[in-house]
């Protein structure tokens, strides 16, 4: 990402608010498609990302700039486990409307057998608590798919389905509700930001940038 660097210790700064320090993911040469597998690689990415992250922390409190809060996205739910290890309160950025989450959520929380048994029924309803009734038709591609629909498919839904332990692990632990910040707004989903009990869902507002020409 930075081939400019002459060592991973090192910052970049490109003059903007924002500063940014490589992690290694455990394949530096780079991932092989079709030759490495999927399942080792993320299982291998958690356990160099976690020590890569830690490390990084250290680095910056070296330096007298200690890090007051930790934001990740889905695919690095470590990020969580590796601020608790340091006292650092974290925030998982959810960068889709909250309905989706509510439906990742409830999929993960008892109603995995439900879709997965009629995935091929478009027209089928499904009833998930604090949300609208919808069809098969309306949940991601991503939850009805088959669990044999590959090596890819089966690494990336382990490790989505983490993301949702890892808030779980994080509520037990803490007896705090984990935050979750969302893409959309109070007025738009008002129902939807409140139906989770375990989980803080704060509104960040739309977070999509738009094109220059409005479209």
């Amino acid at each position: 990402m930075f081939p400019d660097l002459t060592s991973g210790d090192q910052e970049v700064d490109d003059g903007g608010p924002v500063t940014y320090f490589p992690f290694s993911d455990g394949y530096d040469d780079g991932f092989k498609y079709g030759v490495e597998d999927h399942n080792h690689y993320f299982s291998r990415f958690k356990d160099v990302g976690s020590k890569s992250l830690s490390s990084i922390i250290h680095r910056l409190d070296s330096r007298g700039r200690r890090v007051d809060c930790v934001i990740y996205t889905f695919l690095l739910s470590l990020a969580a486990d590796v601020a608790r290890e340091h006292g650092i309160p974290s925030a998982h950025y959810w960068i889709q409307p909250a309905t989706v989450f509510g439906i990742y959520y409830h999929c993960f929380h008892g109603y995995r057998e439900l879709i997965a048994a009629n995935c091929r029924d478009p027209l089928f309803t499904v009833e998930l608590p604090g949300l609208p009734p919808m069809r098969i038709r309306d949940i991601p591609s991503f939850l009805t798919m088959p669990s044999t629909s590959g090596d890819l498919y089966s690494a990336l839904f382990t490790t989505v389905k983490e993301a949702f332990l890892t808030l779980d692990s994080e509520f037990k632990k803490s007896k705090e509700k984990p935050k979750v910040l969302v893409n959309t707004f109070d007025e738009l989903e008002p129902d939807a930001l409140s139906a989770i009990d375990n989980i803080d869902l704060i509104d960040r507002g739309n977070q999509l940038c738009t094109s220059p020409s409005g479209a």
